[in-house]
């Protein structure tokens, strides 16, 4: 009797685990792509924000009255550039040989003697291929985040005439970090081709110029997927997402503790394990009940009968 009971509730439990661990697998991997998401949102925006001020550099290098200017009215150009856009600090005109002509800036006034060679720069050897350059992430003497964009100016049939240089503040990217954040305990940040890192919802670990490329390290290489989980030596697990900046060669990182992240998961499979666990309670309850309904007035006639 009790084997035929069991082997009438059993599949059921069975069924019912299974249930709890497909959805258990569907919901962590609705987790996943929230962070995707997150880390998709600060990459495109990033993206944005750089491709707006290239294009804007790009269409001032491609104006003729610009190109053929004089030196005084080179600077008015740049001015009225520099002082329309709030993301751009300092805008440098440079010759074909890498000398810096006309150098504007919303923060000092230049003087001539300022002006510097860069024929023997990292930045020239770049954008005398015709590429666009940008330079490496720093903070100014007054902590505001900044880096180098640099175009090619060019004349209609290709040829380089010179170079324009655009500083950009990158507050932007700061302010963007903190939507994109996960849960209470989560961290998103940006890192640079170093590991080192840009932006952060604690601006303090980005004025130490922390380096924080043990987040992703060479796992970032062979993982196929974006998301995967890793620990620290204390055994605290978390769940990375990483998606990359391609033009930067930067990189967004979003981590999170796996116990905040699964938290809820874990919650509800515990919740339904146990009313799992009652139901089959009961059922076999039920069951040993009915059977035993059914089963004692034929042993009674049986017995019955046998006197």
């Amino acid at each position: 009797m009790i084997f035929s009971i069991l082997l009438a509730t059993i599949p059921l439990a069975i069924a019912g685990f299974s249930i709890v661990q497909i959805y258990q697998t569907d919901l962590k991997r609705s987790v996943i792509e929230t962070e995707e998401m997150k880390a998709n949102m600060v990459v495109e925006r990033t993206e944005a924000f750089f491709e707006k001020a290239v294009s804007q550099l790009l269409f001032l290098a491609s104006d003729e009255n610009f190109r053929k200017s004089s030196l005084s009215l080179t600077k008015g150009h740049l001015e009225n550039l520099l002082y329309r856009n709030d993301h751009l600090t300092e805008l440098t005109l440079l010759n074909e040989k890498g000398q810096e002509t006309v150098k504007v800036s919303k923060y000092k006034v230049v003087r001539p003697s300022e002006l510097k060679d860069q024929s023997k720069s990292e930045m020239f050897g770049v954008v005398s291929k015709g590429q666009i350059y940008y330079g490496g992430f720093h903070l100014t003497t007054d902590i505001v985040p900044t880096m180098v964009i640099v175009v090619p100016i060019e004349e209609y049939k290709g040829k380089t005439i010179g170079f324009l240089s655009g500083e950009i503040h990158l507050r932007y990217l700061w302010n963007l970090i903190p939507k994109a954040q996960i849960g209470k305990a989560g961290t998103t940040c940006v890192l640079d081709k170093e590991g080192t890192l840009i932006a952060h919802s604690d601006t303090r670990r980005v004025l130490m110029k922390e380096n924080m490329s043990y987040l992703c390290g060479n796992r970032c290489h062979i993982q196929k997927k974006s998301a995967f989980e890793w620990s620290w030596p204390s055994g605290e697990r978390f769940l990375n997402v990483y998606k990359r900046i391609k033009a930067l060669n930067w990189m967004v990182i979003i981590q999170v503790p796996v116990e905040e992240a699964y938290g809820p998961i874990q919650q509800i499979a515990h919740t339904a394990l146990k009313w799992i666990s009652i139901s089959f309670a009961v059922a076999v309850i039920l069951s040993f009940l009915l059977t035993r309904k059914f089963i004692l007035p034929i042993k009674n006639l049986s017995h019955e009968m046998g006197e």
